[in-house]
């Protein structure tokens, strides 16, 4: 499941939500509070066709 916020700043940023580990799935409006799993960051250029943290060999 895929949710897109808004930041305060207005910047969005689109989180994914691994279902594996709870079967609830939030409507519009509901409040929820995130977790980062830094070791499942990825980080792309402004139009998304390049991951910033995978460095070309």
């Amino acid at each position: 499941m895929d949710y897109v916020v808004q930041l305060e700043d207005g910047m969005k940023i689109e989180l994914s939500h691994d279902l594996s580990n709870n079967d609830k799935v939030y409507e519009n409006g509901d409040i929820v509070y995130l977790k980062v799993n830094t070791k499942k960051i990825n980080i792309y250029n402004e139009d998304g066709s390049k991951n910033l943290l995978i460095s070309e060999v």
